[in-house]
């Protein structure tokens, strides 16, 4: 049985059949290198679903099936940027509901995704950076600051 965010057969099989046309079978380290660009893991036995078809979509760049390399392949956000946004997201409460972050996610990148996993470097620290302001803005309502200027009228 497999787990619902581990990759499917079909995956495994695709990734193969790419790995012996780019002629990568016998070369571990170079198939490992494009894991490791693509994701952050040097292992494809650890991808989940979404990351093998990252891989996937690299390998078909590489192919020249694909114009473009996937973003996350050449300029993704890092996995400590990813770790944050999902401290982040924990920190405000989000994290019992995942369509707050993901919907926070189609807005601040005008819809191009909703899935961190997909940010762009850029696009992670602009949403980072709006998630920390948010989290020091309720803060500071639960917790006023001295000369905050509560229960005083303008």
């Amino acid at each position: 049985m497999i787990h619902k965010h581990q990759r499917t057969l079909d995956q495994n099989r695709l990734y193969w059949r790419q790995v012996q046309e780019l002629g990568l079978r016998e070369r571990e380290e170079a198939r490992r290198g494009i894991v490791y660009r693509c994701v952050g893991k040097t292992s494809s036995r650890e991808l989940t679903e979404a990351e093998m078809r990252t891989v996937i979509d690299y390998q078909e760049y590489l192919l020249h099936r694909r114009s473009d390399p996937p973003i996350t392949c050449v300029q993704g956000a890092t996995a400590e940027q990813k770790e944050l946004l999902h401290r982040l997201e924990k920190g405000l409460g989000w994290h019992e509901d995942p369509r707050r972050l993901a919907g926070f996610v189609r807005k601040m990148t005008k819809e191009r995704t909703d899935d961190v996993d997909r940010l762009r470097r850029q696009e992670a620290s602009l949403i980072i950076e709006a998630l920390k302001s948010m989290s020091t803005r309720r803060r500071e309502r639960v917790i006023p600051g001295p000369g905050s200027r509560e229960g005083r009228s303008a």
